[in-house]
């Protein structure tokens, strides 16, 4: 290995293991959560609890996902039944963007209405990307992402 590559992955196992700290997240009295604190948090960290790390979506997991590319076409409805509801809503009349935010990647459904006045939204175009540009991920395993992350906050 070059020089270069040690250094290169030294850089990593530092960034790594800088990862690996503890993140801590606010606990309100009725159980809900407030958002992150970072483990150097001083005074008023006291009420605060360390969750475990959620693990990424298993085989089974993306088997039993809907492929959310074989949404297209189909009704507002069967997108909300397949996934749930979005995590983003933006209008762009006439067409709605609904944005599924998992860990690994963002799943966009695009709905039109259909022409006929007052008919429902159906999906014109499905896009998925990865949240890192680098990395790659596929539409099964995006959509159990997606359906993890929401069974995760319940």
């Amino acid at each position: 290995m070059s020089p270069r590559h040690l250094t290169l992955a030294a850089a990593l196992a530092l960034t790594v293991a800088a990862c690996g700290a503890s993140h801590k997240v606010r606990v309100l009295e009725d159980g809900g959560t407030l958002g992150t604190v970072s483990p150097h948090a001083g005074a008023g960290s006291e009420n605060v609890a360390v969750l475990p790390p959620r693990p990424l979506p298993t085989a089974e997991d993306i088997a039993a996902a809907p492929d959310p590319l074989s949404l297209k076409g189909e009704a507002a409805d069967a997108v909300r039944a397949a996934l749930g509801p979005a995590t983003l809503l933006r209008r762009e009349p006439p067409a709605q963007v609904w944005q599924y935010r998992g860990r690994t990647c963002v799943l966009d459904v695009v709905l039109y209405p259909d022409e006929t006045e007052g008919a429902p939204l159906t999906v014109a175009h499905v896009e998925l990307r990865p949240l890192e540009a680098s990395a790659r991920v596929a539409p099964k395993a995006c959509a159990a992402d997606v359906l993890q992350r929401r069974v995760a906050r319940g």
